[in-house]
């Protein structure tokens, strides 16, 4: 706020400087224009030009583009018919349209549709999954969060819950609340899923400078991915961290 309040004052004494100066040289013409009746139109255009240009020099100067200023369309402007299916009370339909703005990576509109699913169920697991995976998408970290917790008190053996507070803490840099809520989700996870769990829980070890858990994490992570494509990039993590270890090793 301070910052902005510098800014605006710079700005008022660079206009005020300059409108003196234009009007200066304007008055040199005055009894010419006058005579031509032009003279009120060229100040007016004139003053605002400058305005204008400064506004945005110094906008540009900040990484600012005018743009940035115009108010964007709410997603009722954008799909009325859309925003009207959120309004609805079948849980079928909230499910269907969730999973779909996921698939079209629309994490607004899947935010939306969650949020009203987990509004007409709230005891549904998958709707809480769901809209934590969108806050998560959307950078919405507490409230990510606040869902993690509620999804682990409606199943505390649902790794999903400890998952989302998990990444959500991470991305706040909060690396020891994210060890703790991994270790929570390793316990619980489904072996289909233990590779991404492990991964994520091994990158938060590496975090908080745990590297020979970090090392064994990983290595649980490559050894369980099912997927080959997936298997060379966890092996180059676990050679990363290998490196690591001898460089900080005494």
């Amino acid at each position: 706020m301070r910052r902005w309040i510098v800014i605006i004052f710079v700005l008022v004494v660079v206009v005020a400087a300059i409108l003196g100066g234009t009007l200066q040289i304007l008055q040199s013409a005055l009894p010419e224009l006058q005579q031509q009746g032009v003279f009120p139109f060229v100040v007016a255009t004139g003053v605002t030009a400058v305005i204008a240009n400064i506004v945005i020099a110094v906008m540009q100067w900040f990484g600012r583009s005018p743009l940035d200023f115009l108010p964007e369309k709410t997603l009722r402007e954008r799909d009325p018919k859309r925003f009207r299916l959120s309004k609805s009370k079948d849980p079928v339909l909230l499910s269907e349209q969730t999973k779909l703005a996921g698939k079209l990576e629309e994490f607004e509109w899947m935010a939306v549709f969650a949020e009203a699913w987990v509004g007409v169920q709230p005891g549904e697991v998958r709707a809480y999954e769901d809209l934590g995976k969108a806050l998560l998408e959307l950078n919405r970290l507490e409230q990510a969060k606040e869902v993690g917790k509620q999804l682990i008190g409606l199943r505390k053996m649902n790794h999903r819950g400890y998952s989302i507070v998990g990444k959500a803490s991470m991305l706040q840099g909060d690396t020891y609340e994210a060890v703790k809520s991994f270790e929570e989700a390793v316990k619980y996870v489904e072996p289909e899923f233990l590779s991404y769990i492990a991964h994520d829980l091994a990158e938060a070890y590496e975090a908080v400078g745990r590297i020979d858990d970090a090392i064994a994490t990983m290595t649980i992570a490559h050894d369980s991915q099912s997927m080959e494509s997936s298997k060379p990039f966890l092996k180059s993590r676990v050679e990363h961290l290998k490196r690591l270890k001898t460089q900080i090793s005494p």
